[in-house]
């Protein structure tokens, strides 16, 4: 079968659903399920369940972020910039799965007619990078001030008297349905500000990529790619730093058996509160956690994947293992050796170079590459990980005015409600609250919520298809490549059933180096405690929240991403031998089993 050209997936409107799923689709909106009225279009696409970033069975609140994410990314590439081969990315629901389709663009002129406005707006933002990404920066703080401020009234049992001393037509049932229409129009800002920069980013990186395919025809991807990354000075390395500071405080204070003792990461910050040499970290501790901790444990795409500061677990693992380090007499300095190997494989390929010509080129496309790949990386974490850490906690805020009025029990519930029905269950809610007459919530809500809880636990024992519909003969949008890797190579390995004898997986090689050791198979932030040093992680994706980890594992094995995703610059940015994009390497490899894993060629072998 590895061998065999694949010519189609699954078909994307027979897929099953699974034995006590039925009415999974009453969870989701009808315009991201695959539907009879537009079959003729559905099966003539190619769709790719999203691993990179939709992992998990979504939550029909969670739809908040593909629905927002996907209008943003048309609405940049194809109404305001252009990208000539391509005008955005459709998205379905499969069984409680993401599943995306590239929209190429393939008529030659209208390429060329995009190409020349592409061209235009894009050529605007590189000739003023700098002052741009300043201003990005500025606007973007002022964003999350606004939504920090952002206060949810309360529901009075009377209006206070200035409502009607100061002649205000709306009371707090106004106020209320505003604070809800302003947290959505936040989370929307918040995706058209992630793409504001980072669609030309990657169009930087594309045109560095195919200068270098086209001059040097035998260059690897790999390459291209080390010459770009390595550069540094990202909010995430300030939060690694931040850990790193304050495992070295801890040493100072002895308080090594504190963090490495058995309990809880509540019961081990509680302890230290007991302690005056305790208390003295926490001071410490409080001087760093915000904003450097709002990093959240996934990408900001699901409201379960909580901030640090939320959820500290991950705090904890870094300290552990800094620790470690530190009393074993390492240096925690960030390495430069990145940055000086990506300057010494960009010299050499230079210098193969015949003309003055070819070398400014090489100079300009890189240089412009380099410029825009500490934004490419850092803005994640002023968008998917601050703003929307915060976004999320306000969303539980008013979830609880809900528990309050009995919709609920409790203020995660309201994550089982898409947004259109949090809005009807809040125009509920406020009628009852105003007229003081029952509201359907308390007997409606309840129930469905339960349902859907069960189905969604059932879902993650579902295996999702890596693909469906039919295999295309050409992946024209760059980003398709760069981000999830889709290329004819992944789709054939995709196509590749798993079963026992499943000993050989294929990936994008993302990060040098080969390794030989035991498998950790990871799932998410509830099983990272679990990894162990030396360890080979294997997850659907990495993000650069997961940097304590990092200083566990010898290498990494991811499901999704591309050459230019965020696992494979973050391993790069390590130093950790890694596979990206193999599509199913969490479904192939058991925890437990020995494994190699060839960062050079891309190659996992199950040993045992």
């Amino acid at each position: 079968m590895a061998d065999e050209q694949v010519d189609t997936f699954p078909d994307p409107l027979s897929v099953p659903t699974p034995e006590g799923c039925e009415g999974w689709r009453e969870m989701y909106p009808y315009y991201v399920l695959f539907s009879e009225d537009r079959a003729e279009y559905e099966r003539s696409k190619f769709w790719f369940q999203n691993r990179y970033h939709l992992m998990d069975p979504m939550k029909p609140f969670d739809m908040v972020t593909p629905e927002f994410c996907y209008i943003a990314i048309a609405n940049r590439n194809n109404r305001i910039l252009q990208l000539p081969p391509a005008t955005g990315v459709d998205f379905r629901v499969v069984n409680g799965y993401g599943y995306l389709a590239g929209n190429p663009v393939l008529d030659g002129e209208r390429i060329a007619a995009r190409a020349v406005t592409f061209g235009q707006r894009a050529g605007h933002y590189f000739e003023h990078w700098a002052e741009i990404e300043k201003d990005w920066q500025e606007r973007t703080n002022a964003e999350i001030a606004k939504l920090e401020a952002l206060q949810m009234p309360d529901l009075p049992e009377l209006e206070d008297m200035s409502v009607v001393t100061n002649h205000q037509a709306h009371g707090a049932g106004f106020e209320m349905h505003q604070f809800f229409n302003r947290l959505m129009e936040a989370k929307h800002l918040a995706w058209h500000f992630h793409m504001e920069m980072i669609l030309i980013g990657f169009g930087a990186y594309n045109t560095f990529f195919e200068f270098c395919q086209q001059a040097f025809p035998e260059i690897d991807k790999q390459s291209i790619a080390n010459m770009i990354t390595g550069l540094g000075g990202t909010p995430f390395d300030r939060a690694d730093d931040e850990l790193k500071r304050l495992a070295r405080v801890a040493v100072e204070l002895n308080l090594d058996a504190m963090f490495g003792g058995d309990g809880s990461a509540e019961e081990i910050f509680g302890r230290l509160a007991d302690s005056d040499a305790g208390r003295q970290w926490l001071v410490e501790y409080d001087k760093s956690k915000y904003p450097w901790f709002m990093v959240n444990t996934g990408d900001g795409m699901y409201s379960h994947h909580r901030a640090w500061i939320d959820d500290p677990r991950m705090i904890v693992t870094g300290l552990q293992g800094y620790i470690t380090q530190l009393r074993a007499g390492k240096d925690l300095s960030r390495p430069q050796d990145q940055r000086a190997e990506g300057d010494r494989i960009a010299q050499g390929y230079r210098d193969l170079l015949e003309s003055d010509d070819d070398r400014t080129a090489f100079d300009a496309t890189l240089g412009l590459a380099r410029l825009v790949s500490v934004h490419i990386e850092g803005h994640k974490f002023y968008i998917e990980h601050w703003w929307h850490g915060l976004f999320y906690n306000k969303v539980r805020e008013l979830s609880r005015v809900f528990v309050k009025y009995g919709f609920w029990n409790d203020s995660e519930d309201i994550f089982y409600l898409h947004q259109a029905e949090v809005l009807e269950a809040l125009i509920d809610m406020l009628l009852g609250w105003a007229g003081d007459w029952p509201a359907r919530g308390p007997k409606y809500w309840p129930p469905k919520i339960q349902r859907r809880r069960e189905i969604l636990e059932r879902l993650k024992d579902w295996t999702p298809p890596p693909a469906l519909g039919p295999v295309p003969e050409v992946v024209g949008d760059p980003v398709l490549s760069m981000l999830w890797g889709i290329d004819g190579n992944t789709l054939r390995e995709w196509a590749r059933p798993v079963d026992a004898d499943t000993k050989q997986l294929r990936g994008t090689p993302a990060s040098p180096g080969v390794v030989e050791g035991v498998a950790r198979v990871v799932h998410g932030i509830d099983q990272m405690d679990t990894v162990r040093h030396g360890e080979i992680l294997v997850a659907p994706t990495t993000n650069p929240s997961w940097t304590p980890v990092f200083t566990r594992i010898s290498a990494c094995v991811a499901d999704g991403g591309g050459m230019m995703s965020h696992a494979a610059i973050v391993c790069r940015e390590h130093g950790v031998p890694a596979i990206v994009g193999t599509g199913r390497a969490t479904r192939a490899i058991k925890t437990g089993q020995r494994i190699r894993v060839d960062g050079n060629t891309g190659i996992v072998t199950i040993l045992d």
